[in-house]
């Protein structure tokens, strides 16, 4: 009787932590995509960036034309 007492106990106890294991890796899962996200947006506002010129007389940069 003992033994399936402790066989019951221990199954709680992998399961438990099957379960534990899987909410982790699906928090890591959304990190992960939310960087993919947020590297996808960093992408797209580079190319929204107006281009610039250097005048080589003052140095200052200008929209270019």
């Amino acid at each position: 009787m003992p033994e399936i007492l402790l066989t019951a106990i221990a199954a709680m106890g992998v399961y438990k932590g099957y379960k534990w294991f899987a909410k982790k890796m699906r928090g890591a899962q959304n990190v992960v995509a939310e960087a993919g996200n947020a590297a996808e947006r960093a992408k797209m506002a580079i190319k929204d960036l107006p281009k610039l010129k250097r005048d080589p007389v003052t140095g200052i940069y200008r929209l270019k034309k």
